[in-house]
């Protein structure tokens, strides 16, 4: 009988702002947003309808107004409100690696018989197999690795972010059971 466990955390990975908000011409990374304050950015309902990522946590970057920097800001056609202007063209309060994917189990099982074959030589073994691989069939969710970026400048302030924080794919197979037999001499 043989076995593997794995178990760990979620990947980590960033939630941007596509295209090119900090002007920047060329590149294809686009901005951090801010967090708001005390939210819980991952959305702890995901497996029912597949957002991982709680929206409502995330905000286009905002300066006060008395900031030296707020004529320089790209407001979007805003106007400022609660002493506040919005700046889409500044990096938002959100660090690299931030969010984490959600957590992997795995367990994968092995059971095998050698039966000798004496009558024939004594060097003659047969070797019946069974191997599971995740055996107790959990589904382990991928990060939205592929999904982080909020498409134009949509998606945060409760508005639909479309795919951003979607999960779309498994990090594991289902369960797969295979059977083998080996002939050794």
């Amino acid at each position: 009988m043989g076995g593997i466990v794995i178990a760990s955390t979620g990947v980590p990975f960033t939630l941007v702002q596509t295209g090119d908000v900090l002007l920047q011409q060329g590149t294809s990374f686009g901005a951090f947003p801010d967090v708001v304050p005390n939210c819980d950015p991952i959305n702890g309902n995901f497996k029912s309808n597949r957002m991982y990522i709680n929206s409502n946590c995330f905000v286009f970057p905002t300066v006060a107004t008395s900031s030296p920097i707020a004529p320089l800001c790209n407001q979007g056609g805003t106007t400022p409100t609660g002493g506040r202007v919005l700046c889409l063209n500044v990096q938002g309060n959100e660090r690299r690696n931030q969010l984490i994917g959600p957590g992997l189990v795995n367990v994968d099982l092995s059971l095998m018989k050698n039966i000798r074959l004496s009558r024939i030589s004594d060097s003659f073994n047969l070797q019946l197999r069974v191997e599971a691989f995740n055996v107790f069939n959990h589904t382990n969710f991928q990060a939205p690795v592929n999904n982080n970026f909020f498409g134009g400048r949509l998606g945060f302030n409760g508005v639909s972010p479309g795919t951003a924080g979607l999960i779309d794919s498994t990090a594991t197979p289902s369960r797969q059971v295979q059977f083998g037999a080996k002939l050794i001499f």
